[in-house]
């Protein structure tokens, strides 16, 4: 098989199809394994199906675990995070014990970021830990929740509020699932690129700012141009992960938006409207970055939720932001990029604050 794209934390992943990546890396590694186990998103596994029967007729028959995380017929933004729970988990476990997994078991995991954090969460805690691979099938878990290591579930509406540092074996992206994705999904994903972009990579952040159509259409992108993007944004993450896996400095760099984002998405979620994690995540960059310019607005305007943000009242999004994991003794704190590439400051808010930045992001995008 082919060298790996990049290691992350010592997990290398690969960018192709998953006959030329999956196949052969689990080939190799067949010695070291006692049985697989597939995890998939039963609304992702039709796409995937091609490799899935590969691997069934070289390896022979092994354990399936579809995963219902949305009922609805037609496109629902951000309804799988509500399947992000420890009911989910129980379920999972019960499948795995009744697989009879042992510790020398290999999860496979297929589907967006809400199945690679339950998954990885899931195989994380059986047995203390098995191995596990990622297979993302989203934009925004090709870029950002299938790498890092980071697995876990929301309780009472709270973002990830239980979980754990785990890295996978290894990660597959197929850019041929985002042909079947719908392109608010689309959207969502490009959030964290972007937000990779304003981290570590300018010449990605004006590759951007002079294609608006990447924001706007991206569902008229050529594979050269999702090959360039998904490339860019992943050696971001791919160079903060691997100099800090476990979150003690630069790290929290990557938690960018995530304050106010996760607390507006905590917020929709308890309401029973979710929003999609890139729409939120738009919104918290916006939020926290000390004075966005015309430019900033322009670009992520097109990432924003396409529901009225005034109705979320400031105490609301205070009270789960209250609950974020990078707080420090009851202090809200953000972390935005500094003036170089790679470079992070952090800033303490007061309720104050938090209410003077939300009033300022309605006004600049026309939602006062």
């Amino acid at each position: 098989m082919s060298a790996h794209d990049f290691v992350i934390a010592g997990s290398p992943a690969w960018i192709g199809s998953l006959e030329q990546t999956l196949l052969p890396w689990l080939e190799a590694h067949r010695a070291s394994y006692s049985g697989l186990f597939l995890l998939a998103d039963a609304n992702a596994l039709p796409a995937g199906q091609g490799a899935v029967d590969a691997l069934s007729e070289a390896w022979g028959d092994f354990h399936r675990c579809p995963m219902i995380l949305s009922d609805a017929q037609t496109y629902t933004p951000g309804d799988a995070e509500a399947g992000k729970t420890l009911l989910s988990c129980e379920r999972i476990w019960r499948a795995m014990l009744e697989a009879r997994l042992d510790r020398r078991a290999l999860v496979l995991i297929l589907g967006g970021g809400v199945t690679g954090d339950l998954g990885g969460f899931c195989a994380a805690t059986y047995k203390r830990g098995i191995d596990f691979v990622q297979i993302p099938t989203t934009l925004l878990a090709m870029t950002d929740a299938a790498l890092g290591g980071k697995v876990g579930i929301n309780f009472d509406d709270i973002k990830n509020t239980i979980g754990a540092f785990r890295q996978p074996a290894a990660v597959f992206i197929d850019p041929t699932f985002l042909q079947t994705l719908h392109p608010r999904e689309l959207r969502s994903g490009l959030a964290e690129v972007v937000k990779h972009a304003y981290i570590g990579a300018p010449e990605l952040l004006q590759y951007l700012q002079q294609r608006p159509h990447v924001l706007n259409a991206p569902e008229n992108l050529s594979p050269h141009e999702w090959n360039r993007l998904l490339r860019a944004s992943i050696a971001v993450k791919a160079r903060i992960v691997s100099e800090d896996p476990l979150e003690h400095g630069l790290r929290a760099l990557l938690n960018f938006g995530h304050t106010f984002g996760h607390g507006l998405e905590s917020y929709f979620l308890s309401i029973g409207q979710p929003i999609t994690h890139g729409e939120a995540i738009a919104a918290g960059m916006l939020c926290e970055m000390e004075d966005p310019s015309p430019a900033d607005i322009a670009l992520l305007q097109p990432l924003l939720p396409p529901v009225s943000l005034s109705q979320v009242c400031w105490s609301s999004l205070w009270a789960f932001m209250q609950q974020d994991k990078k707080n420090d003794r009851d202090r809200v704190v953000i972390a935005t990029p500094g003036d170089a590439p790679f470079t992070m400051r952090k800033t303490t808010l007061t309720p104050a604050d938090v209410q003077g930045r939300w009033q300022r992001f309605l006004g600049q995008t026309g939602q006062a």
